[in-house]
């Protein structure tokens, strides 16, 4: 105990501590502000992360994002969805391990058991929503941008992070 007492660092931080109380308390308070902020930001899913392409579709003669990826994206959405609605660890686990872009009766059953059937409505209502605001456009010349067209703040709140991905048509 005595080492402690004699570290220069400690009877420094000591004499900081006694002159500087308001302002220490306050960089303590900004410090503990920005952890928290930067543990939810680094909590938020980027749901079109991983799309390497975009394909023209001819039959319909527009670009599409392929069927893979699309699920892998529908994936993402609902995991982070369902997260926000206090599913468990084990049922967002099988969310990722199934990805579709579209889930059967069968398919939500775990999930019905884990959250209940009201909360599960409301899940899958969201996400609908932000299923419908992913979009695929053409800009400038040679460029394709994929992005979830919908306010920052909902994408927020479903935890979800809005970042454009760009993709060369040519």
């Amino acid at each position: 105990m005595d080492k402690i007492k004699e570290n220069k660092f400690v009877v420094k931080a000591k004499k900081i501590w006694s002159k500087h109380k308001i302002i220490v308390s306050v960089l303590g308070g900004f410090l503990v502000l920005i952890c928290l902020f930067g543990i939810r930001e680094a909590s938020l899913v980027d749901p079109l992360d991983g799309v390497q392409q975009v394909a023209w579709n001819s039959y319909t003669g527009s670009w599409v994002v392929p069927d893979k990826d699309r699920d892998r994206i529908a994936s993402k959405m609902r995991a982070s969805i369902l997260k926000k609605y206090g599913a468990s660890s084990q049922t967002i686990k099988y969310v990722e391990d199934n990805p579709k872009w579209e889930y059967d009766s069968d398919d939500y059953r775990p999930v019905k058991s884990d959250i209940g059937e009201s909360k599960l409505d409301k899940a899958i209502d969201e996400l609908n929503y932000v299923k419908s605001r992913l979009d695929l456009s053409h800009e400038n010349g040679n460029k394709m941008v994929l992005k979830i067209d919908m306010p920052n703040d909902r994408a927020r709140k479903d935890g979800i992070r809005l970042v454009n991905h760009e993709f060369g048509s040519n």
